[in-house]
C-alpha cells in the first residue's frame, strides 16, 4: 500500500489555511483534513515491511513541536505544480524528521534523495495551467505571500496510507505515535 509518515495539524491551523484556499480558488485544493507536514514518503509497501516499521517506530523518544508558518509559495513560478505553507527548519523539526527517516532506512526502505523542506500543501496544479491561473496566483501570492501563523504543539506522529483517486487522494491513519512533551510545554507561570 501507498504510504507516508507525517505530522498532523491542529483545527486551528486547518481554519486559517482553509480560509487562505478561498481566496485561491485555483488548482485541486488539499482538504483540511488532508493538511499535514510529510516527514517521509513511503511510496508503495508491503504489510509485513510496515510492521517491522512500526516495532521501529514505537522504539523512537521524540518531542512534541510547535512549528511555524513563514509563508506561502509555489515550486516554480513559471510552471507551478503546487502551492504551499512553509515552515520555519527548526532545530525540533529536523531532529524528528532524522529519526523518523533513520526508522525508515532500518528497515531497507529507500527514501527519495531530496532536501527536506517542511511545508504544508495548499494546492496542485496541473500540466497546463491557463495563463489567467498564473495570474490569480501571483495575485494571491502578492497578497499572502507572508502569511505568519503558529501552529499549536504537535504531539503525535502519523503513518497514513493514501489512495489515489480521480479527485485526489484520500488519507487514512494507520498507526500513530506519541511525540513527548517537552518540560516547558504546559507549565503554568
Amino acid at each position: 500500500m501507498r504510504c507516508f509518515l507525517a505530522l498532523p495539524v491542529d483545527i486551528v491551523t486547518e481554519e486559517a489555511l482553509s480560509a487562505l484556499q478561498d481566496e485561491l480558488q485555483v488548482g485541486r485544493l488539499v482538504e483540511a483534513q488532508g493538511f499535514h507536514i510529510t516527514l517521509a514518503f513511503l511510496d508503495e509497501q508491503e504489510d509485513s515491511t510496515l510492521a517491522r516499521l512500526h516495532e521501529e517506530l514505537c522504539l523512537l523518544d521524540l518531542s512534541s513541536v510547535a512549528p511555524q508558518i513563514v509563508g506561502l509559495q509555489v515550486d516554480s513560478a513559471a510552471t507551478p505544480h503546487l502551492l504551499w505553507a512553509s515552515l520555519a527548519e527548526t532545530a525540533d523539526l529536523r531532529r524528528i524528521q532524522r529519526a523518523v527517516a533513520g526508522a525508515v532506512k532500518s528497515v531497507d526502505i529507500t527514501l527519495p534523495r531530496r532536501r527536506f523542506r517542511p511545508h504544508i500543501t495548499l494546492s496542485r496544479f496541473g500540466r497546463r495551467l491557463p495563463e489567467e491561473s498564473h495570474a490569480k496566483i501571483a495575485r494571491f501570492l502578492g497578497r499572502f505571500a507572508t502569511f505568519q501563523h503558529d501552529l499549536a504543539p504537535i504531539d503525535r506522529l502519523v503513518l497514513y496510507r493514501s489512495d489515489l483517486t480521480p479527485d485526489g487522494a484520500i488519507y487514512t491513519e494507520l498507526a500513530d505515535y506519541a511525540l513527548q512533551s517537552r518540560p516547558d510545554e504546559g507549565v503554568l507561570t
